[in-house]
């Protein structure tokens, strides 16, 4: 019983200092990306930032498409003790060469065939040179699965943040030479440095070798998929109304709605923190009453802690980003007014979400997701000609908060937990929230 005491304490300890560890990591990082945005913001002007976030949309979306969820895979399998950790690398160096070539190719069909559609007034060069953030993405991605599924989450945030400063001291450099292409150089050079970062940070874990047997990599891709459907549908969700805006208007609006989407998403800040780190404890958690207070409480602590971020920033918006970003960005502000109720509410979405992949249902997410996904494009189609960019940010927020009230559902239904009890929380929760917030020593 003593032995088992112990236990909890030292878990409680590591999650206590995992928590910390991603949520300052992240802070630190948001500070950075912060000033960096608002230099580019203000270098750019809102017509050629919209032309800069569209050309970073198509590799982002390559990326997704074509990562078949490695990182999670990678994550799930080593918290199982299914293949040793460089077994498993190996075999992760071997898709990341094969699925960085498709996804390369893919790109540029879809330039070809699509320019006229959905990238017109955009460099075409641009957007080839773009697709170089694709093979470092996927690598990179993979390399923070490997620090995360060991738990070094000190490591990784360190990484994060050393990649981010390269990126601002970059920025810096060019302050009065930047044009769009020079920034998609400054985030190729930008990323690749942070894989140097990464590679330094995982040495001893990460080797340069390959490995090609069928049987796992089957196992490896069977899980990814079905987080990996679910993480398109996510990443088509939060971006989608980028092309539809530049397809029934101009980039100078998706200048506006980008920087508004940019600043309303920093409210997922915590529940990003949170849910990396939820995803690989539970992960290594047998007890389902175990699982279910860990999630308690991190919802608890998201939920409260996002509304309270979007409150500053839909009460005080309209003060600040004329100040921080010009006069020139403030039709963005009622925009984040817009997003605040389904920033909210997919907050709550990401945690369950991790969740449950982290019990072995990641593909239940789909539905919801691909369901709310169409939704959010017909909405687009309907309201944009009549609401303008504001109609976007409607449909946005409507699909975001349906799309969470399906995912809470089947969360109840496979957790068998009562959803309102994430509201509050009972008094061994209250007991495990104190011994982590002393570290775990159990005074």
């Amino acid at each position: 019983m003593k032995r088992n005491g112990s236990l909890e304490k030292t878990c409680d300890r590591k999650l206590f200092f995992d928590f910390s560890y991603n949520f300052f990591g992240n802070i630190i990082v948001f500070i950075l990306s912060f000033f960096i945005s608002i230099i580019i913001a203000r270098l750019l002007g809102p017509e050629k930032k919209g032309v800069y976030s569209l050309i970073l949309f198509l590799p982002g979306l390559m990326t997704m498409i074509f990562g078949f969820g490695l990182d999670a895979s990678t994550i799930y399998h080593y918290g199982k003790k299914e293949i040793s950790l460089s077994d498993l690398i190996a075999h992760n160096n071997f898709l990341v060469i094969i699925l960085s070539f498709l996804a390369i190719l893919s790109g540029c069909i879809v330039i070809f065939l699509g320019y006229n559609t959905y990238f017109v007034n955009i460099d075409r060069g641009y957007l080839f040179l773009a697709l170089a953030l694709i093979p470092l993405g996927l690598y990179s991605s993979m390399l923070k699965a490997v620090l995360r599924a060991k738990d070094e989450f000190k490591k990784l945030n360190i990484a994060n943040f050393l990649s981010t400063l390269v990126l601002g001291l970059f920025v810096l450099l060019l302050f009065f030479r930047a044009s769009v292409g020079l920034l998609v150089l400054i985030q190729i050079g930008a990323l690749f440095a942070g894989i140097i970062v990464l590679i330094e940070m995982t040495k001893g874990s990460v080797h340069f070798s390959f490995k090609r047997e069928s049987v796992f990599i089957r196992k490896s891709l069977l899980y990814g998929v079905k987080v990996h459907f679910s993480n398109i549908i996510s990443y088509f969700h939060y971006r989608v109304d980028l092309i539809i805006i530049n397809m029934l208007m101009t980039p100078l609006f998706v200048g506006y709605y980008s920087l508004a989407v940019n600043i309303a998403e920093k409210a997922w800040m915590l529940s990003q923190s949170i849910s990396s780190v939820l995803f690989s404890r539970i992960t290594k958690e047998d007890n389902g009453d175990d699982q279910n207070s860990t999630v308690r409480i991190s919802l608890f602590i998201t939920f409260w802690g996002t509304i309270s971020l979007l409150f500053v920033l839909t009460f005080w918006g309209g003060f600040l980003i004329p100040m921080i970003y010009g006069n020139d960005y403030l039709p963005s502000y009622p925009l984040i007014k817009l997003l605040a109720p389904g920033i909210i509410m997919l907050s709550i979405s990401r945690i369950l979400s991790a969740d449950l992949a982290a019990r072995g249902y990641p593909q239940k997410t789909i539905i919801p997701k691909l369901t709310m996904l169409l939704l959010n494009i017909v909405l687009n189609l309907l309201f944009i000609p009549k609401y303008g960019i504001g109609g976007a940010a409607m449909a946005t927020s409507i699909t975001y908060t349906m799309s969470s009230v399906m995912i809470i559902v089947i969360h109840r239904k496979i957790s068998s937990s009562d959803f309102f009890r994430f509201f509050y929380l009972s008094r061994n929760d209250i007991r495990k929230l104190k011994r982590i917030l002393k570290k775990g020593d159990g005074e």
